[in-house]
């Protein structure tokens, strides 16, 4: 088997392996582990380059515990038991390995986390699709399985857009196990209603956005697919907090591309959408107009057509990292900023050198006030954008258009040479591509 066809399958049998627990937060490195939906994704797009022995390794996780006639996924064999709603058929073993949390508070003979994970894809469903207009899974009944995994949630996709859904029925047991001593239930999830609410809810509308983005596209790249759908948890679930536990990576390592795949940095890219349904004027729906626009053209194209020129709007978007200027900005991770006093000079340390859509984080401290001049050195491209706080421009939210980053209110930009500031500068981004 060629070595990148044994990663991808080794990679996929281990989303059915018993986790160990962990040496670190999610933020942490200390692993390259991808989405499992990005794997299956990809497992689906390369089925027909795949060696035989690939897909007989692959087949008992790609395939669906049962199956109609037609190959539709079906009501697997006497050891399931079925929970049908308007818009999902949900199956579950009462017992075993697989069996959820066995309390039936309602005595209806339903686990209460069934009856609970039930109300909530109902809930996303009447948000994603409802509310949102996203286009909904093909079928008049999406089939959701749950089973003991070595993941939050797996949402595997089928021909003529159709898919499948997996959800950890241990999702508790699986993240104190991951997380090991870094486990805090009130950091993992802020819901009122508790820890396993709060991680349920949060994967239930992440994995069945995941089942709407098949009727868009499968061949786009896994910083966006995850990145909105991790937003898009947040949006039909917001009392979860969940997706916090993700942002860490691109404000702690700013450096690395907004592009990135791997130690959770597609998670992390739901700063993306967030910043531009924060910003752009039209809420949730400039998300759903760059989906539309993927129907019939590639991700770029619906991105510039959605907010115009990416890079200045990357320019915007680092400088709100940088700020924390969020709605939720008091509950995001610390960015990781350079203090540089001025007079002085600043060059990344080794390795951390921005990406491609990478930033540096600098903040000026300045003995005084009045001019100060930045002049960029670096013989590759470098854009800077630089944010000001103080008495004449105060920080602040404010509505802002993508493209309104040369008005003296906003975020200015500087691509070559020298640039006079006359306001109180506090911070700078540093951009190279």
């Amino acid at each position: 088997m060629p070595p990148q066809e044994e990663e991808l399958v080794r990679a996929i049998e281990e989303l059915y392996q018993p986790p160990v627990a962990g040496p670190s937060a999610p933020t942490s490195t200390v692993t390259h582990r991808r989405c499992g939906s990005a794997l299956l994704r990809e497992a689906f797009v390369r089925w027909e380059s795949l060696s035989e022995e690939a897909k007989g390794r692959l087949t008992p996780f790609t395939e669906p515990p049962a199956k109609t006639p037609d190959g539709l996924p079906a009501a697997p064999d006497g050891s399931y038991s079925t929970v049908e709603t308007a818009h999902f058929k949900v199956h579950y073993k009462p017992s075993g390995v697989d069996a959820p949390p066995a309390g039936d508070a309602n005595k209806n003979n339903v686990p209460d986390f069934v009856d609970n994970a039930c109300a909530y894809l109902e809930k996303a469903y009447q948000k994603e699709v409802a509310e949102l207009g996203f286009t909904p899974p093909p079928d008049p009944k999406q089939t959701v399985y749950f089973r003991k995994l070595n993941y939050n949630g797996l949402t595997h996709p089928m021909p003529n857009r159709r898919t499948w859904i997996e959800l950890n029925s241990d999702i508790v047991g699986y993240t104190q196990r991951a997380l090991g001593k870094y486990y805090d239930p009130k950091k993992v999830s802020r819901d009122p209603e508790g820890v396993q609410a709060g991680l349920v809810k949060a994967v239930c509308a992440h994995e069945f956005f995941h089942a709407i983005q098949a009727m868009y596209s499968w061949n786009l790249p896994d910083w966006w697919t995850e990145g909105t759908a991790d937003w898009m948890g947040n949006q039909v679930f917001p009392e979860s907090g969940f997706y916090l536990n993700n942002v860490g990576p691109h404000l702690e390592q700013p450096y690395v591309s907004l592009f990135a795949q791997g130690d959770f940095f597609e998670y992390s890219a739901s700063l993306f959408p967030e910043f531009l349904s924060e910003n752009t004027g039209e809420g949730p729906a400039v998300v759903k107009k760059i989906w539309d626009g993927c129907k019939t053209g590639t991700l770029d194209q619906a991105l510039v057509q959605a907010v115009g020129d990416l890079r200045e709007t990357y320019l915007l978007f680092a400088c709100y990292n940088a700020l924390r200027n969020y709605k939720d900005g008091k509950l995001l991770p610390e960015p990781n900023i350079h203090p540089l006093p001025c007079p002085g000079s600043y060059s990344p340390p080794s390795g951390r050198e921005p990406q491609y859509f990478g930033s540096s984080f600098i903040k000026l401290q300045p003995k005084g006030t009045g001019t100060l001049s930045v002049s960029v050195t670096k013989t590759t491209r470098i854009e800077l954008a630089a944010k000001f706080q103080g008495q004449l421009h105060p920080h602040g939210r404010r509505p802002l258009t993508p493209r309104s980053a040369a008005r003296p209110e906003h975020p200015g930009v500087c691509r070559a040479g020298r640039r006079r500031i006359n306001h109180d500068p506090r911070w700078v981004v540093a951009w190279s591509w």
